[in-house]
């Protein structure tokens, strides 16, 4: 009887568990969804970053709510908190692989926003989604040429082997008007090999996970960057998240 009770009662804690946290009218994802490290389990903290990104769009691209956002691996939605909560709208797209942060985001964000949209993409990579659809050089985003001013990746090229960062260079190229901007972050490094996966004695982690650290050769990504189409206006080396590099990219 003991045992039935426990059970009971931890599927009644689960059930009553809410997926939501409210911060000074905005509705954040409860913390133990979000990632990225123990800080962003702090609502200020988490608040916080997420204004900073929007700040870094407006600084660095000059970039307004009137501008066509395109972010790839939103997650449970940093960045559109931070758009939110900075211009109170914006013409946004989020896409992620993981369908729980995508119908989080929807319940939340695009509800109560409907020009905020949130997108699933079932695209394999061994440390997100094993199981997703190969990505291959027939790969294309559904959305219209040109059609975005800015797109955002944060942590997610510092998980993608080389042949896969080529295909997003590529389509963001396409996507991304004349005048447009990319921001990535990634592992990058001089006098290192164009790629290597968890390299050991490297960063402030021990990388041991499916893809959990994939590091280039700075001049390597830079060829992929040149070949895509991009120019590099700013590279500022390991200050993001455990020791990835900031790319803030225009088209030529």
């Amino acid at each position: 009887m003991k045992l039935f009770s426990n059970h009971i009662l931890q599927k009644s804690l689960r059930q009553i568990r809410s997926d939501k946290v409210e911060y000074n009218g905005l509705i954040l994802p409860a913390p133990y969804l979000r990632t990225g490290g123990t800080e962003f389990k702090n609502d200020v903290f988490f608040v916080q970053s997420a204004r900073q990104e929007t700040q870094r769009l407006i600084d660095h691209f000059g970039f307004t709510e009137k501008d066509a956002l395109l972010d790839i691996g939103c997650g449970f939605g940093r960045l559109p908190i931070g758009l939110l909560d900075v211009f109170g709208t914006s013409q946004y797209t989020g896409i992620d692989i993981n369908p729980v942060a995508i119908k989080w985001c929807r319940k939340y964000i695009g509800k109560t926003d409907s020009t905020f949209q949130f997108i699933q993409l079932d695209i394999q990579n061994d440390r997100y989604n094993p199981n997703g659809q190969p990505l291959d050089k027939t790969f294309r985003f559904e959305f219209a040429d040109s059609q975005f001013k800015v797109a955002y990746l944060y942590s997610v090229f510092s998980h993608m082997v080389t042949e896969d960062i080529q295909i997003y260079l590529k389509e963001l190229s396409r996507v991304l008007d004349n005048d447009g901007h990319l921001f990535f972050t990634a592992f990058a490094e001089e006098n290192v090999p164009e790629m290597e996966i968890n390299p050991s004695d490297y960063g402030i982690l021990p990388w041991s996970a499916a893809l959990h650290c994939v590091r280039y050769n700075h001049d390597f990504l830079e060829s992929m960057i040149d070949s895509a189409g991009f120019h590099i206006d700013q590279f500022e080396h390991g200050k993001e998240t455990n020791g990835q590099s900031a790319f803030y990219l225009s088209k030529i």
